[in-house]
């Protein structure tokens, strides 16, 4: 269990068969953050929403070759279950999304973008799902360009109220404030352009390293947390992944993550990474985890290639 959402209680009552995605059914605070716009009901469990990638951003940058960043698709896939659950299904916004697995794939050779902002439609499915989760709950996203399907993933996930939320959390929920106490690592050597956008700093071994949290990240926290997020953990996989597979950015178009526990903030989180075969496909991957203490918290194997 990784990451939970919680907004303000204010519940959905009313489930239109289409609508315009909020700021709020997204978990965004900033426009240029939300990526999809809007959305429609096409069976009782199945919706086609509709958005836009921007032809620049200041965190998801391109790839080489004006290719989209891997990782935005991970946050358009999560955006998409948030607001099929709240528009769709009515899932009150004060509700906790409990985030378990997050898998998606991409075909880079249909993710190369031009100079305007690329609009796309996302069809989601979310089977017996109904608004409720009793248990763990796995949506399909598939991310379409022109027609054309360049991306996919799933989420497991559950909703839990905000007094389960607190239970699984041992009432750890106050909202903290934290600027990164450990020095970054070079931005180029992660594949990075901005030092602000470093998570990693050096470890006392090889291809490994320390977590490096800053609550006044402008796109990995749009409001306060508990805990660290799970997109912030991906990006950190990925910048883990780049260190090993240098020179160069590490693309990777394909990623299978699990989240076991709560990543606290103000805990040092040991990330680790080591070159693999992914069990999957036989092919050539990089495996990241994550420990806190004794306990590990997530494991991201990734398969991709330099940018």
């Amino acid at each position: 269990m990784l990451e939970a959402t919680l907004t303000a209680p204010d519940a959905l009552h009313v489930q239109p068969e289409s609508g315009i995605a909020t700021l709020e059914m997204l978990h965004r605070a900033r426009a240029q953050d939300a990526f999809l716009h809007g959305w429609r009901r096409t069976g009782a469990d199945t919706f086609v929403l509709t958005g836009q990638w921007p032809a620049r951003h200041p965190f998801f940058e391109l790839m080489a070759g004006r290719r989209v960043d891997p990782l935005l698709v991970a946050e358009t896939v999560r955006q998409s279950v948030h607001l099929v659950a709240h528009a769709g299904f009515g899932v009150p916004v004060g509700q906790a999304f409990v985030l378990q697995n997050m898998r998606y794939h991409c075909s880079p050779e249909r993710l190369a973008v031009g100079a305007d902002p690329t609009d796309l439609r996302v069809r989601v499915s979310i089977p017996g799902f109904g608004g409720r989760s009793r248990g763990t709950t796995e949506a399909r996203i598939e991310i379409r360009l022109a027609g054309v399907t360049v991306a996919g993933g799933s989420i497991d996930f559950q909703v839990v109220s905000p007094g389960v939320y607190r239970r699984l959390r041992g009432g750890r929920t106050d909202l903290l404030s934290v600027r990164p106490a450990v020095p970054a690592v070079a931005a180029a050597a992660v594949g990075r352009s901005r030092d602000e956008d470093v998570l990693l700093s050096a470890g006392s071994r090889e291809r490994e390293w320390l977590l490096r949290v800053d609550t006044e990240h402008r796109t990995l926290f749009q409001s306060p947390k508990d805990h660290v997020p799970g997109m912030l953990l991906l990006e950190a996989a990925r910048q883990a992944a780049t260190a090993v597979a240098r020179p160069g950015a590490f693309a990777p178009w394909a990623a299978d993550a699990s989240f076991f526990n709560y990543v606290e903030l103000t805990e040092d989180c040991l990330i680790q990474a080591q070159e693999v075969t992914d069990p999957a496909t036989g092919e050539p991957a990089v495996r990241v985890t994550g420990r806190q203490g004794d306990r590990p918290v997530f494991e991201a194997t990734l398969r991709g290639e330099l940018g």
